[in-house]
């Protein structure tokens, strides 16, 4: 392993960005860009972006003029100040001794950095629908959600049970209504995504654009049956065996018991997260699954983009 390392820390130390590579690059990018310009999926997911997170510089997005302004000279300067001079920790998995640790840090250790950036919270999604006309387009692409929290928030996990009877699995509500009972899709799904200091919850899809409206007419009619009605408890069970077996194979050795704990250690959590996961899951009700629909998904919080 160490002969291995020694070659990736040379590669990265002696990067030299020679100016035809870049050049060709930055074509090659741009090209790539005004591809995506022409997918639906990309326009809603960008202005998506730009509408959710439209106070803070997380909305700010990629134009195609950008690409002619990047100079050798700035990705040499990113390169010194964020690689070589920006590592804040690496994780090692392996029967190591110490003397191996030891050689690890005497390889990266200069590269060390003690000052974490600052991450932006309280951000305010702005409400409402837009759309991105794409004249030629035969398909509409549809993001519908608002500013949430990240696990650190104490209806983190019960919020994760409620995002999997949505729209989080294969049986879910969204995915039985709209493309197996309706057919206006391939597939409908929703996510919780989270930020440093923040989060924020989607649901995606792509349709025909003449069920458009249609499609966010069953997507708000979802959410408010979630609202208005107990989940049965048969479909809880269900639910809650899933996202058993899903944190069971998680844990499935070495490497994945790594992601485990990066997905805890940014937020100065510890593994015990796991296991209130365990009794979140367990203890649930078809109530509280009902008290924080009513709390957090409101219509009128979302963000509702659509483009095609």
């Amino acid at each position: 392993m160490l002969p291995v390392l020694r070659i990736i820390r040379d590669s990265i130390h002696g990067a030299i960005f020679p100016e035809q590579e870049v050049d060709e690059l930055l074509i090659d990018r741009k090209q790539k860009f005004l591809v995506n310009m022409g997918k639906v999926n990309f326009l809603a997911q960008r202005a998506f972006q730009q509408r959710l997170f439209s106070d803070s510089i997380y909305g700010r997005v990629s134009d195609v003029k950008d690409f002619d302004s990047i100079s050798r000279q700035e990705i040499i300067a990113f390169h010194r100040d964020y690689y070589l001079n920006g590592l804040s920790k690496m994780v090692v998995v392996g029967d190591l001794g110490q003397d191996a640790v030891d050689h690890i840090i005497d390889l990266f250790g200069d590269w060390s950095h003690a000052h974490l950036p600052t991450f932006e919270k309280n951000i305010q999604n702005l409400r409402g629908t837009a759309h991105v006309v794409k004249e030629d387009a035969v398909q509409s692409a549809i993001r519908v959600g608002r500013m949430l929290f990240n696990k650190t928030h104490p209806d983190y996990l019960d919020f994760h049970i409620l995002n999997t009877i949505l729209g989080d699995y294969f049986g879910s509500r969204l995915m039985s209504n709209i493309r197996e009972d309706k057919g206006y899709t391939y597939g409908i799904g929703t996510m919780m995504a989270e930020l440093h200091a923040s989060g924020y919850f989607l649901i995606a899809t792509e349709v025909g654009k003449d069920v458009r409206e249609a499609t966010l007419v069953e997507i708000q009619k979802e959410i408010e049956i979630l609202q208005h009605e107990l989940v049965p408890e048969d479909e809880l069970e269900l639910v809650k065996n899933y996202l058993l077996g899903q944190l069971l194979k998680s844990a499935d050795g070495p490497y994945s018991m790594t992601d485990l704990y990066l997905g805890v250690e940014p937020y100065k959590m510890d593994m015990d997260f796991y296991n209130k996961a365990i009794e979140s899951i367990n203890g649930i009700t078809a109530e509280r699954i009902q008290e924080l629909a009513k709390k957090y998904l409101n219509w009128s919080d979302m963000t509702i983009v659509s483009a095609g």
